[in-house]
């Protein structure tokens, strides 16, 4: 694998830029859009939308995170997930059930966060993966600005394994950073083959019409590649450092089938 080209000048100030507006974030809530579009084999595309609502406070109490989930093409309700300073609390719509699991003060908090949720130790990441890797994987570069939704946004390009290398997941990402807070605003995706991938020798394929996860077979017109795939991942509804302690409420209604747990017995 050949080496990754060093970061330029120009892009570690922009980069030390973003980072320190990202660490003045003590609070932020968005909405997600994530538009993924799958090149099939048949020559067709086939478009695939998934929603988030996303809120997060770093607090004294940890990090409260709430997030709200659904498919905008889908009669089912939300589905919900919180941490607040007590417990984790899940809605399974499918169920029509609340999963409550409570902590001790042995147990702590929770370090699982969903992918949208950015959270690293308890502050706000430009990156869904650490630096150190990102840095590792990809040619990092500054792109200048761009108007996102209204508002000016830092353009980062990651070029994932420039080299012919195979390390990184993506094969190229660009991310949009708002200048003013440094919170990412949009990012784009191109996933690469699987077998360019290390340590998997055989091509990934999919209905994704299916939505199954053990479809195999090549044989099926809608067979596609985990590479054909461009996700486009927008945030909307931003807000910073204005979110309040009652987000993290569950507001379970009244007469709803609920099931307890603890941390310990989970």
């Amino acid at each position: 694998m050949g080496e990754i080209p060093p970061l330029s000048d120009q892009t570690k100030e922009a980069l030390e830029r973003i980072r320190s507006k990202q660490d003045r974030i003590t609070s932020y809530q968005a909405t997600i859009t994530e538009t993924t579009v799958t090149q099939l084999s048949n020559g067709s595309q086939l478009t695939y939308v998934q929603k988030w609502n996303v809120a997060v406070k770093f607090s004294e109490n940890g990090v409260l995170t709430r997030v709200e989930s659904w498919s905008p093409n889908s009669s089912e309700p939300k589905s919900l997930w919180i941490q607040n300073a007590t417990a984790t609390i899940q809605y399974v719509p499918s169920e029509d059930e609340y999963r409550i699991q409570e902590r001790t003060e042995s147990t702590g908090h929770s370090e699982h966060f969903f992918p949208h949720a950015r959270v690293e130790k308890g502050s706000y990441r430009l990156f869904e993966a650490p630096f150190p890797t990102i840095n590792k994987e990809n040619a990092i570069q500054y792109n200048g600005t761009d108007i996102v939704n209204g508002r000016q946004a830092d353009v980062i390009h990651l070029d994932g394994n420039p080299n012919g290398g195979n390390l990184a997941y993506y094969d190229a990402q660009t991310i949009w950073a708002d200048t003013e807070t440094g919170l990412v605003l949009k990012q784009t995706a191109q996933k690469p083959h699987l077998d360019s991938m290390r340590n998997i020798s055989v091509a990934e394929l999919r209905n994704p019409g299916a939505h199954d996860p053990m479809n195999e077979s090549d044989d099926d017109p809608n067979a596609v590649y985990l590479g054909d795939k461009t996700i486009t991942t927008t945030y909307t509804n931003v807000s910073v450092n204005d979110v309040p302690n009652s987000t993290f409420d569950p507001n379970i209604p009244q007469g709803a089938d609920v099931e307890r747990s603890t941390q310990e017995e989970g």
